[in-house]
């Protein structure tokens, strides 16, 4: 739940930091635009997390490490799938 919600709130500011905050221009983006953002950027974020994780020691899998890490990955693309999906039926970018 924390890697679905994590990939879900990542998405969702990658995209207002894309799109809405005028930091590189303010436009109106298609749908593919919103969905890829929002994996690409869900993607990054989760595997720079993996990394931080790993690098410090802190993961603790029940199974497998890499089973883990694997439905973390999974978990987070999910969540931003949804967050783009969120995104592109909304009128929030006029």
């Amino acid at each position: 739940m924390a890697h679905f919600l994590g990939g879900f709130g990542t998405a969702l500011l990658s995209l207002w930091i894309l799109f809405t905050s005028g930091i590189f221009g303010k436009y109106k983006p298609t749908s593919k635009q919103i969905m890829l953002a929002s994996i690409v950027c869900g993607i990054f974020i989760g595997v720079g997390w993996e990394i931080f994780e790993y690098l410090n020691d802190i993961s603790a899998p029940i199974g497998s490490y890499w089973s883990d890490t694997s439905y973390d990955f999974i978990s987070d693309i999910v969540g931003a799938f949804v967050a783009g999906l969120m995104a592109s039926n909304k009128e929030y970018y006029e």
